[in-house]
């Protein structure tokens, strides 16, 4: 589509000159002499005018669309390119995330073994803790006994 709007917008701005030139030739050797002033007068500016003002309208809307079909392709570059850059930060920020979540880890790790160290070396200190849970098992009365 590009490349015919390109020749057709070349050959536009190329036959302009050329069809003035045969218009000012058509206007003095092949109008009859008694219409003469019609195309010589208000009328023929006017017929010119329009022709002018026809052919750069054209020449201007291809111009225009072949801006749009160029704007068109720049925005679908520069959109690529921010997805490509949205992805590679989006990457990164994963890579910094797991990274801080494996420093997390070790040093949760870290003082789980600090403490597990402490509580070893705390340990033959206070030589043997009894259990909270388990009770001692209370002596039995001696009525108790003998129904044993």
């Amino acid at each position: 589509m590009k490349a015919a709007l390109d020749v057709a917008l070349l050959v536009s701005k190329n036959l302009k000159p050329v069809v003035a030139t045969a218009w000012k030739y058509a206007k003095v050797e092949m109008i009859p002499p008694l219409t003469s002033h019609i195309f010589q007068g208000a009328f023929g500016a006017r017929l010119e005018n329009a022709a002018s003002s026809a052919s750069e309208n054209f020449i201007r809307g291809l111009e225009q669309k072949l801006n749009a079909i160029e704007a068109e392709r720049v925005r679908a570059i520069k959109e690529k390119e921010a997805a490509v850059k949205a992805a590679a930060e989006k990457a990164k920020a994963e890579a910094l995330k797991k990274a801080e979540e494996q420093k997390r880890a070790e040093a949760q790790k870290a003082a789980d073994s600090a403490k597990a160290q402490k509580a070893k070396e705390e340990a033959p200190k206070t030589g043997k803790k009894a259990d909270p849970k388990k009770k001692k098992n209370p002596q039995k009365s001696s009525t108790q006994r003998s129904k044993t």
